[in-house]
């Protein structure tokens, strides 16, 4: 656990998560496995190597549910939390890079293209909005 860790809480009771404004939501405990299409993924989008994944606060359930298989309350297990939205970040809809890493070439290209900054982007055009965040420079 980090000095500058801000966590993240699922209400129950409104099945929303609560972040501070201008914060997305990072899951530290979820395994990742790079496959020969991941990579080819990332050759296409070279931000996936060099940014964070997290997932946006007000559209976050579907894209958790592919992640884990898990029902939203489950977001506690992975141990959620609250990272800055930097300039930089972009949006990308996880749904394409899914049916990509399942074999189907041509979502690649609809991934790619659908990688815009977050400020130039509505919410509404994505199934499993995915955020990818500028990691923070270490000195």
């Amino acid at each position: 656990m980090t000095a500058n860790r801000v966590d993240v809480r699922y209400n129950r009771q409104t099945g929303l998560i609560e972040v501070p404004p201008g914060h997305a939501v990072r899951l530290t405990r979820i395994g990742y496995h790079a496959s020969p299409r991941d990579q080819a993924l990332n050759e296409l989008v070279p931000a996936r190597k060099t940014h964070a994944f997290a997932l946006h606060p007000d559209k976050w359930e579907p894209t958790f549910y592919s992640l884990t298989n898990k029902e939203s309350r489950k977001i506690s297990f992975y141990q959620p939390e609250a990272i800055p939205v930097r300039p930089g970040t972009l949006i990308a809809d996880m749904y394409w890079a899914n049916q990509f890493l399942r074999g189907d070439d041509a979502a690649g290209g609809l991934y790619q293209a659908g990688v815009r900054p977050v400020e130039d982007a509505d919410l509404a055009d994505y199934r499993m909005l995915e955020l990818l965040i500028p990691q923070e420079r270490v000195a």
